[in-house]
């Protein structure tokens, strides 16, 4: 059902990374899948059935890579917040675009958690109705001028702090909003990123100051962040 992609670069080698494409006509996903889906996926319409089971076909593969083969027979459940469960001593994240499904998982002694984003570049009217909720026009200057056109720039902005996010939030269960933090500097050789969370949620998460990676390639942008 899925091929194969490329992983983005968007981790250190130590990261177990695995990606597919998920073709624009999927053979539809029975009752008997590979994997268990969760109940509320049950009547879910097909395409998300098939998006969810991409991801967990990324999670697995990805596990199986850092784990020297063993990987979970099932997917990997939920928890009550809709969080993947991933097995001890390792941390993860999914990300899935309409066509490309993507997995990363580290061991728990490097990060304390790991987040990746895969977005298609933004349209104009997705970037008019964003701009203000997502991010600062400083923090679209920062991100253009890295070289990324206007809609590249808004998009890796809204990606970087997803990342952040999916990083941050399984290991501490706080939430906090698109401008709760900041882009505050992109270099464009190495494709890196900084952001700083605004008070009071850098106390909360301990560290104000975190990193990340970003690839801007064939009409999308990924980001990646680990966690210290």
């Amino acid at each position: 059902m899925f091929s194969r992609a490329r992983d983005p670069d968007v981790f250190p080698a130590s990261v177990s990374r695995y990606s597919v494409t998920i073709p624009a006509n999927p053979a539809p996903v029975g009752r008997a899948p590979p994997f268990a889906l969760p109940a509320a996926l049950e009547r879910a319409v097909p395409k998300r059935r098939t998006h969810f089971l991409a991801g967990r076909v990324c999670a697995r593969e990805a596990i199986a890579r850092i784990s020297g083969g063993w990987a979970p027979a099932i997917a990997l459940a939920q928890d009550a917040d809709g969080c993947p469960v991933w097995p001890a001593g390792l941390v993860g994240s999914i990300s899935h675009t309409e066509a490309f499904a993507t997995a990363a998982v580290a061991r728990s002694g490097e990060a304390r958690g790991i987040g990746v984003d895969a977005e298609p570049v933004m349209s104009r009217k997705a970037a008019a109705d964003l701009t203000g909720f997502v991010a600062s026009e400083d923090e679209i200057l920062r991100a253009a001028r890295a070289g990324l056109d206007g809609l590249e720039s808004l998009t890796l902005v809204f990606s970087a702090k997803e990342s952040l996010f999916k990083a941050l939030f399984p290991a501490y269960r706080r939430r906090f909003d698109y401008l709760d933090c900041e882009l505050v500097g992109v270099d464009p050789a190495t494709r890196r990123f900084s952001m700083r969370l605004k008070s009071p949620f850098d106390a909360a998460f301990g560290a104000a100051a975190f990193a990340g990676r970003y690839e801007a390639a064939d009409g999308a942008v990924h980001t990646g962040v680990l966690a210290p």
